[in-house]
């Protein structure tokens, strides 16, 4: 039985093993540091009106995970909540939960971090978010490029 549940300390480890595996599959860094990793997800249990996440599980097993902050904009008052990572294995993916999980972020972005701006984004070699984002009712802002400079 598939169900959403806010990040806890016995899932980290799960979580860390699954953004490895996003890694791997992606080529988002070049090196994961799961070390790293681990405390960004630990902050996320203890620090919860910076910090969101929620976890898709399927039984006990971890499954998919969002996760996201807050912060103030750098030059206005307002409150933004970002994303900093959302991976749900593929065969989750397309899923009604999925999509449940970016309305957790939107309500703890609202309701907890008073954001006035929640931002997404996506990896285009993983798969095409912008259909999902705008059905949903956000719209483009900015367009991020990467340069490897090794």
């Amino acid at each position: 039985m598939i169900r959403l549940e806010r990040l806890q300390v016995y899932d980290i480890e799960q979580v860390v093993n699954l953004s490895d595996e996003f890694n791997d599959l992606y080529g988002v860094s070049s090196k994961f540091n799961k070390a790293k990793a681990r405390s960004l997800f630990e902050a996320a249990v203890v620090y919860t009106s910076r910090y969101f996440c929620i976890v898709m599980k399927d039984d006990q097993k971890v499954v998919g995970f969002l996760l996201g902050f807050s912060s103030e904009h750098s030059y206005t008052d307002d409150v933004l909540a970002g994303e900093i990572g959302w991976y749900v294995q593929e065969d989750y993916r397309k899923t009604a939960s999925s999509v449940m999980m970016l309305k957790e972020f939107e309500y703890w972005a609202k309701e907890e971090a008073k954001a006035q701006y929640v931002t997404m984004s996506y990896t285009e070699e993983m798969s095409d978010l912008s259909k999902l984002y705008t059905r949903l009712g956000y719209s483009p802002a900015e367009y991020t490029y990467k340069k490897s400079l090794k």
